[in-house]
């Protein structure tokens, strides 16, 4: 377990503190968009991974490719 300062860096089954403490010094309100973001980035790659998936799919099925 490493340490900096006063306060452990991470937890004894190795979790980042510092996120941690940084997310809870948050007011929820600014949580909840953090997640809204994150969601939306989610979204996006997964849609971004099924239209790269239909057009290989699409250009499988043309003759002569």
């Amino acid at each position: 377990m490493e340490f900096y300062g006063v306060d452990p860096v991470y937890s004894e089954s190795g979790v980042d503190l510092t996120l941690l403490r940084k997310n809870l010094a948050l007011t929820v309100t600014q949580r909840w968009e953090k997640n809204f973001q994150a969601l939306k980035t989610v979204q996006a790659m997964r849609e971004a991974g099924r239209d790269r998936r239909n057009r290989n799919a699409a250009q499988a099925e043309r003759p002569g490719s």
